[in-house]
């Protein structure tokens, strides 16, 4: 049989998502790069959903997943 393990089964949308998921990662590391230090992640995540157009919010949900940031209950909660 020609069985191919190679195989993409995710749809034409899935692929699409995962796409644009890795275009707002690589926008945000190439603005955090050259972003003054006292620039705040909130800032970047503001102009990269501005060139990605989606919101603020689904920029910071795709970081957080990535593990490029961390969210800020997490942060607290580590500080205690």
């Amino acid at each position: 049989m020609g069985e191919n393990f190679n195989y993409d089964f995710r749809t034409p949308l899935q692929k699409q998502q995962d796409e644009r998921k890795k275009n707002i990662i690589a926008m945000f590391a190439d603005f955090r790069a050259k972003a003054p230090a006292e620039t705040s992640d909130s800032r970047i995540m503001l102009a990269v959903s501005q060139h990605v157009g989606c919101t603020q919010q689904n920029v910071r949900v795709c970081l957080i997943k990535a593990g490029v940031i961390t969210p800020k209950k997490r942060r607290a909660a580590v500080r205690k």
